[in-house]
């Protein structure tokens, strides 16, 4: 099964200003919550974006869900 999640790290994503911030630590959380529900047999993607989408290796279908894990905690 093919998942992907997109990621969005616009500057609207630090509104309430906390540090970090926390619109998108919420999103990153729920990102890892996505990846931790797929299984073997599944293939993931990250997109982030903010005015244009990333095209870093994370961007590729993957089963290496550490990975995608590191990279959503990168963003």
């Amino acid at each position: 099964t093919r998942r992907s999640s997109d990621l969005d790290r616009s500057g609207s994503m630090s509104a309430l200003g906390d540090n970090p911030p926390q619109p998108l630590t919420d999103v990153k959380n729920a990102g890892i919550f996505f990846i931790r529900q797929l299984d073997d047999s599944d293939l993931a993607s990250l997109v982030s974006f903010a005015t244009e989408a990333a095209t870093s290796s994370e961007s590729f279908l993957t089963s290496r869900f550490d990975e995608l894990e590191k990279a959503i905690g990168g963003v």
